[in-house]
């Protein structure tokens, strides 16, 4: 009995002593325990890290002088007693890193000096803040990028003269764009959560040699929430809750992080309501919406506003779910993880607000639930062979599902079309230090889509229906194939070289024999294309680097391309066009930056871009004739043809200063200025919006963040709108001609987020102090007016 006891004190006293040499390691503005973070001692070898939960003893470090070091935070020096005195140690971010990590060059980490690159970073910390509603909101807040919206549902990014499917959009190094991925404006951002996104990367300009066609413009690569191993069990999470004005948005997010030494999960759910939206006061008139259409007593008729601010009807529910699973074995990690988002139905309200004749052009236009559903299973292994120094697998499957439902003014007919993509994807991908001055890329990848597409007209006066022309050939079909190189090689201690280049083998299939209502051709298309990189950086200082990048992109023609049947405007329709080619872009642009004494921090750079058999949509014939009837109006009938090239000049402007440890500026611009040119005749490139940017000044106190934000958009005139944009008068205020543009536009915003305690934050916001009404270029909604943000978070 008497050893017992002995024993027992023995392990309460060894636990009290290693209760008192522990510490704990937090952000110092949002109060989150920091994982892995490195604690040395100054001058010697000893070195530990915090765990999972930040947390560790200084039982096992000898010395008292400790350096605490983790990647994007400022170096804390501090000595031991010091350190167990405080016990909880608050580590401030870093404003101006000098050692920065990216992943969108070649999809494993590099050194962001040595990619050749514009490249522009968000995290988490940005999404806390700014609380954007949306992914396309992100991007458009904290990447430079441009977000058009044709309605409130959704979000499409213009990125260098480019949108849609010419830039590409990457989760967890997979692509997202599938085999109808149209020109027009793409709503696809709308399934990615916010809250998911642990960090991103926007890659400006070609990216086609590592992630393949369509990426022209650039690439949007989203990462979405990892969780550690860890060598004791843990399970941590968070929960917000977020209300917003302007649309009296309600939003509930949760999730869970769960593991231990070999595996580890996530379990998160999204529900966000947003209302109808509500336009700024301060603007031009031809933005309010005066009149709706309503539907009494089964007769069409429309009724004015008694807000015509209020943009009715725009508002839609969507829901997000995610799991992880990942187990570690040896050097090799194996995944599974599943994302499901599907919203409501959501109107297309560039389309409602159409009129024709006094009275609206439709009765109805809407989406039906967009759905999304992602499985990945993926095997990373690090352990080094003869060819590989790291490599991963991927097996991945994607399924979308969307519709389209229209009726016009006064008519029975509803007609509904729906498809749905099922894409098929196998990459390799891998890693190769050749040498202490080569490193080298290289993989595969395998890409299957299969398209399923039906219609149908439904009479609401009997409630018959009929089979109907639909969007796609069923069942198409669009099978992609390609291999990559790069190579990443240090000329001298100032000078790196980058070259990569990459073959694409693609075969598309769509059989329009088995379509109602037009007898089009089958299209058996087979092509393929070569692309490639050159990049040189240098690094002629510690303070000044510059980079130059020569590359060719190129975009294959896909299913929506050579098949679609669509009205594009009111009275003309789109027919397929079987004798497409790929569009071949060359770029050339070079990059500076400048940082001195860790307070300035510069970066800016001029890029041109060549596009080359250009698809664009031009006037035709069908047997013979220009029109047709479609969707029971007579339209004139138009196709996709490669007919034009394309040119985009441009620069950009990136800067930041740090006044002191709390206060800090910066500014960020865009440029870009673009043409088309169709049998020598210029005109105005469809996706160059006007030049645009931000200005801030931020301040970072002990648990606060405030962040002031002037938003600001210059005007697209009537001589730079597209052809295609000067028929959708609509959509645009009048100049003093009574010619439709886009004004310039600004915003003053205000950010501030609190950290109530350890585990409780508190965001405010309020957007468009000034109430602006205004409409970002080519978008068919009007943006928020005068907008209240309110969110908590607890991490727990």
């Amino acid at each position: 009995m008497l050893k017992w006891l002995i024993a027992a004190g023995v392990v309460l006293l060894s636990t009290q002593f290693t209760s008192a040499q522990s510490v704990e390691i937090r952000d110092l503005h949002s109060r989150e325990p920091l994982p892995f973070v490195h604690i040395s001692c100054l001058n010697a070898s000893e070195g530990l890290n915090t765990d999972v939960n930040g947390k560790t003893s200084l039982e096992n470090l000898s010395c008292d002088s400790l350096l605490i070091t983790y990647l994007g935070y400022q170096d804390l020096l501090i000595t031991r007693t010091a350190a167990l005195a405080q016990k909880t140690l608050y580590l401030k971010t870093d404003p101006l890193p000098i050692f920065e990590v990216v992943i969108a060059a070649n999809h494993w980490e590099e050194e962001r000096d040595k990619v050749p690159n514009q490249i522009a970073d968000f995290s988490r910390v940005d999404v806390q803040l700014t609380q954007p509603q949306t992914a396309a909101d992100l991007l458009d807040q904290h990447a430079g990028v441009y977000a058009q919206k044709s309605q409130y549902g959704g979000g499409s990014p213009m990125i260098r003269g480019f949108a849609a499917n010419r830039v590409l959009i990457s989760v967890n190094g997979t692509r997202m764009n599938n085999a109808i991925f149209r020109s027009g404006n793409l709503q696809n951002l709308l399934s990615l959560d916010p809250f998911l996104v642990e960090r991103g990367e926007v890659l400006f300009g070609p990216g086609t040699v590592i992630y393949g066609s369509d990426a022209i413009g650039g690439v949007m690569d989203f990462h979405l929430l990892t969780t550690p191993f860890s060598d004791k069990p843990y399970l941590k999470g968070e929960a917000s809750v977020r209300y917003a004005s302007a649309s009296n948005e309600n939003t509930a997010h949760l999730h869970f992080k769960y593991g231990g030494k070999n595996w580890s999960g996530i379990s998160s759910f999204s529900y966000n309501r947003f209302g109808d939206l509500r336009m700024g006061k301060n603007g031009p008139d031809e933005y309010l919406q005066l009149l709706r259409p309503e539907r009494i007593n089964d007769i069409d008729s429309f009724v004015v506003q008694s807000d015509p601010r209020l943009q009715s009807p725009s508002g839609f529910n969507i829901i997000h779910l995610y799991q992880k699973f990942s187990y570690r074995y040896k050097k090799s990690e194996f995944s599974y993880d599943i994302y499901h988002s599907s919203s409501s139905d959501y109107s297309r309200y560039d389309r409602i607000i159409q009129t024709r004749n006094g009275a609206p052009r439709y009765s109805e236009w809407y989406y039906g639930p967009q759905v999304w559903t992602r499985q990945e299973l993926s095997w990373k292994n690090q352990g080094k062979t003869r060819l590989t120094d790291q490599f991963e697998v991927k097996i991945n499957h994607q399924y979308f599902a969307e519709s389209r439902h229209s009726r016009r003014y006064q008519a029975s007919v509803l007609s509904t079309q729906r498809e749905n993509v099922n894409m098929f994807s196998a990459v390799l991908k891998a890693e190769k230090k050749l040498s202490r001055k080569s490193r080298l890329f290289y993989g595969t990848e395998m890409n299957f889509n299969v398209v399923r597409s039906t219609a149908v007209d439904e009479d609401l006066s009997n409630h018959s229906s009929t089979e109907a022309l639909s969007r796609y050939p069923d069942s198409s079909t669009m099978n992609i194939q390609a291999v990559y190189v790069a190579l990443r090689h240090e000329l001298s201690t100032k000078h790196s070289l980058s070259a990569g280049i990459r073959a694409n083998f693609i075969q598309l299939k769509a059989d329009n024999l088995n379509r109602v209502g037009l007898n089009l051709p089958n299209t058996n298309l087979i092509t393929n294309a070569v692309n490639g990189s050159l990049g040189l950086n240098s690094k002629w200082s510690r303070k000044f680097q510059s980079f130059l990048n020569l590359s060719t992109a190129f975009r294959s023609p896909n299913v929506d391309d050579i098949s679609k049947v669509f009205e594009s405007t009111a009275g003309d329709v789109v027919i397929p066009n079987p004798d497409l080619s790929p569009e071949y872009a060359l770029n050339g642009e070079i990059g500076f930056m400048y940082q001195s004494n860790r307070r300035l921090k510069l970066e800016t750079g001029f890029y041109f871009t060549h596009l080359m058999n250009a698809l664009v949509i031009r006037p035709t014939l069908f047997n013979g004739i220009d029109s047709i009837e479609y969707q029971g109006e007579w339209s004139k009938v138009s196709s996709l043809q490669n007919a034009a090239y394309t040119q985009i000049a441009g620069a950009w402007l990136k800067a930041s200063y740090q006044w002191d440890e709390v206060f800090s500026s910066g500014l960020q611009f865009n440029f870009q200025y673009g043409n088309e040119y169709d049998n020598g005749i210029a005109s105005a490139a469809r996706h160059a919006n006007p030049p645009f940017g931000q200005v801030y000044t931020a301040a970072n106190l002990n648990k606060m963040r405030i962040r002031f934000v002037y938003r600001f958009a210059l005007e697209q005139s009537y001589d730079r709108l597209a052809l295609t944009e000067r028929d959708k008068a609509y959509l645009y205020a009048l100049d003093n001609f009574d010619r439709p543009y886009t004004p310039a536009w600004s915003t003053l915003n205000l950010y501030f987020e609190y950290a109530i305690n350890n585990y409780n934050s508190l965001s405010l916001a309020w957007e468009n102090i000034a109430n602006q009404r205004y409409r970002p270029y080519s978008s068919g909604i009007t943006a928020p007016g005068s907008n209240l943000i309110v969110s908590w978070r607890l991490h727990f």
